[in-house]
């Protein structure tokens, strides 16, 4: 597994922080922190190939490890590799530095919302809200569905166990 180091070596027998290690330590500036923040998550050349893969938005880990599993990685790195990188955009999520989230973000985006003709509110789902989904004037299904992802671009809403998008625009938010 790959990790961050903040240290370098300086002289023989001396190790110095890293200038990256300093400005997420003590940055200049809000921005500073957070842009070193990215780099050193999609650091590794998987991170990287995975975020421009799933570029606007969280993806759900059986998309991760089925984009691995194509891509021919070994069957026994696929989950920790997986689980590794969420755990990296979750972690840029807490820590405000996540871009499809914005800066500062804590459960993020939320999607527009719009009335229906029938009076019901469509749309407004954040992470974590409870939705139902409407398909033609019929509820889709009959537990309503945990949000854990939003498209960047407000067209979709993702949910767990499911690879599939949701257009917002059908989205009911039952709980929040």
């Amino acid at each position: 597994m790959w990790v961050f180091f903040p240290f370098e070596r300086a002289e023989k027998g001396e190790m110095r922080v890293t200038d990256k290690a300093r400005a997420i330590l003590h940055p200049a500036s809000q921005q500073e922190k957070n842009e070193t923040l990215r780099w050193a998550a999609l650091e590794p050349n998987l991170f990287r190939e995975l975020q421009e893969r799933f570029p606007d938005m969280t993806p759900p880990e059986d998309g991760v490890v089925t984009f691995l599993n194509r891509q021919g990685f070994n069957q026994t790195a696929i989950g920790p590799a997986a689980k590794a990188y969420l755990e990296t955009l979750q972690f840029l999520k807490e820590a405000g530095a996540s871009e499809s989230h914005g800066v500062g973000a804590d459960k993020g985006p939320e999607s527009p919302m719009s009335k229906g003709d029938n009076g019901i509110t469509y749309g407004g789902a954040r992470v974590g809200d409870l939705i139902d989904y409407d398909s033609s004037g019929t509820i889709a299904n009959p537990e309503p569905m945990r949000v854990r992802a939003l498209s960047d671009y407000g067209k979709w809403v993702f949910v767990d166990g499911s690879e599939t998008g949701l257009e917002i625009d059908s989205v009911i938010v039952k709980d929040r």
